[in-house]
């Protein structure tokens, strides 16, 4: 597939590296599964290539107003909210 991305870049944190993900067994030896995992945020997926794709596809998220974090945007509404009653 010609337009898929050559780097790793987590969706969700940004991060440009991931691993294997490792479980140790009770007898000691290590079993490596067919898991990958971000070495930042922990996300676990199949595919480091697929799982950058995700990010491209991702709508854009919609701007804040001049509240800032997404906790003060709706506390902003639900005060406006309250004064209206």
């Amino acid at each position: 597939m010609p337009d898929r991305p050559e780097t790793f870049r987590c969706p969700n944190c940004e991060s440009t590296s991931y691993q294997r993900v490792k479980v140790p067994r009770a007898n000691g030896t290590i079993y490596i599964t067919s898991f990958y995992c971000c070495t930042f945020c922990t996300s676990v997926f199949m595919d480091p290539i697929a799982f950058t794709r995700v990010r491209q596809d991702r709508p854009v998220r919609p701007t804040m107003n001049s509240a800032g974090t997404p906790y003060q945007h709706w506390a902003g509404i639900n005060q406006r909210r309250k004064e209206r009653e």
